[in-house]
């Protein structure tokens, strides 16, 4: 008998699953999902334009398994879709232990006797040549996920991101994902032989995560998540889970643990980097300051430690060689914004020279200093120049690192953990629903003139009137070198 003249239909997936010998590290099966506002998915992957639904399943056991939804989409700019380029986005909504109830699997059979049935939808099978295959030899499934009420974890799919062609598609797949989270249910149907055992124990291995995956972080927190300055274990201690980089997160938890240890590597990195670099020579050139004297000058440092990374307002002492013996009598110096007459490599600082308070007077080295005149040169190239041929002096570098900007990440990200509001906004990138601001809602008239008369083309006029829906209050401009947005963000301003 012809399928087409058959009752296509669902039953249980009643048989035992099978154990594959090794799980890849991710699996991946083309899916559909349906709903009221019609299915969404596309099985041919040879199509040019549209959406390609796809469930990925990643076993992930040293840490936290996820099943995913991606969505791949392929889409032309609206007009003349003909002559536009093809562009690709992808999006995604991740599934942990912590968001699934209870997790099913059908298989779609032919009809047999009186077993009760359930249609399937058309969508199903259309464009599939192999289809008839396909469901003889039950490669189709439909998997049912109720979820638990949680914060879900998505990535680039709540966004005001627009898709040409395919913007409406787009927010029908949204709005699915959305019904189906405020359902509590969310249903799909794929495609893939081994699906079955594939999702079973990439299930399996969910279940058997302990609840507190990052405990062993948090030796004396056993039972939560609590970011402390000073209070981890020590760099040979922590945990080892091999992962990829990534711009999203799970949940609070894992957003606090990552940002916060790579903040705590980076500070332990600094402080061992600083304690390296005095132990090796550095080399200073000075210039002079007009009306200053010898008591302060100006410097530029090449460091013996090309890793160390000094920042403007950086704190340290300066302690000059003289005939291979260290001056211990420290300078103190203050890194500054690069100077436009620096030679390039070289660190920009602001020396001033010790003073003995018991003897009222400023301490002067053996050999005294050789520094550069600025009052004699005539531009900056000039200086430039002299201070590449000048004198360079030996000297330790001691950096005097602060707590207080590390203080603060710590205190920050854990003062997040207490903001619900902003939860969502993190782990499940719902930057839809952040507020709108107008920055320019006190000055309507003004900002009218200014569209109407000021110095902009069309696209800063554009970019203009969006500054008056800033989701969230912040705006990103960009556009290639030499397209105004210097001039933009001044008139701006101004």
């Amino acid at each position: 008998m012809d399928i087409d003249q058959q009752h296509r239909v669902i039953s249980e997936w009643n048989d035992a699953p099978l154990r594959p010998k090794h799980i890849p590290r991710s699996t991946t099966f083309p899916c559909y999902v349906e709903s009221d506002l019609g299915p969404v998915g596309d099985f041919c992957s040879t199509m040019e334009c549209g959406i390609i639904l796809k469930l990925r399943l990643v076993p992930f056991p040293e840490y936290q398994s996820l099943i995913s939804l991606i969505f791949n989409v392929r889409f032309k700019e609206m007009g003349d879709t003909a002559k536009a380029d093809l562009h690709h986005f992808t999006a995604a909504l991740h599934l942990a232990n912590r968001h699934i109830d209870t997790f099913a699997i059908q298989t779609v059979v032919m009809s047999q006797g009186d077993i009760e049935t359930t249609v399937i939808p058309d969508f199903l099978i259309a464009g599939d040549p192999l289809h008839q295959d396909r469901v003889q030899g039950r490669h189709y499934y439909k998997v049912t996920i109720r979820l638990l009420p949680s914060e879900l974890h998505a990535d680039g799919l709540f966004t005001d991101t627009k898709f040409g062609n395919q913007t409406h598609r787009m927010h029908v797949a949204r709005s699915i994902i959305r019904e189906s989270i405020h359902n509590g249910v969310l249903e799909l149907f794929l495609r893939g032989e081994t699906a079955p055992e594939i999702i079973w124990e990439t299930h399996d291995l969910m279940q058997a995560e302990p609840r507190n995956l990052l405990s062993d972080w948090y030796p004396n927190h056993k039972d939560k998540v609590f970011l402390q300055c000073g209070d981890y274990p020590a760099p040979d201690a922590r945990p080892h889970i091999p992962m990829n980089a990534k711009p999203t997160f799970i949940d609070m938890d894992e957003y606090v643990t990552i940002l916060g240890y790579a903040r705590i590597s980076e500070d332990e990195n600094e402080k061992a980097t600083a304690d390296q670099l005095k132990e090796v020579v550095s080399h200073l050139r000075c210039l002079t300051i007009p009306q200053a004297g010898n008591r302060r000058y100006f410097g530029f440092l090449q460091l013996g430690l090309e890793s160390v990374r000094i920042k403007p307002g950086d704190i340290m002492k300066i302690r000059f060689w003289d005939d291979n013996t260290l001056d211990l009598v420290d300078w103190h110096a203050e890194a500054t914004m690069p100077m436009p007459f620096v030679p390039h490599g070289l660190v920009s600082i602001l020396l001033t020279r010790p003073y003995d308070s018991d003897e009222k007077e400023w301490i002067l080295l053996t050999k005294g200093l050789n520094p550069v005149q600025l009052e004699a040169m005539e531009n900056s190239d000039e200086v430039r120049k002299a201070l590449e041929k000048t004198d360079t002096y030996p000297v330790s570098v001691v950096l005097q690192l602060s707590d207080a900007p590390f203080k603060r990440s710590i205190n920050a990200l854990r003062d997040l953990q207490n903001l619900p509001s902003i939860t969502h906004i993190l782990t499940a990138n719902d930057l839809m629903k952040l507020p709108v601001s107008d920055i320019y809602g006190s000055c309507e008239i003004k900002n009218k003139d200014v569209c109407e008369a000021g110095p902009f083309n069309d696209d800063q006029r554009t970019c203009l009137e969006q500054l008056r829906k800033i989701p969230g209050k912040i705006a990103i401009v960009q556009g290639p070198p030499g397209t105004g947005k210097t001039h933009f963000l001044l008139h701006t301003l101004l």
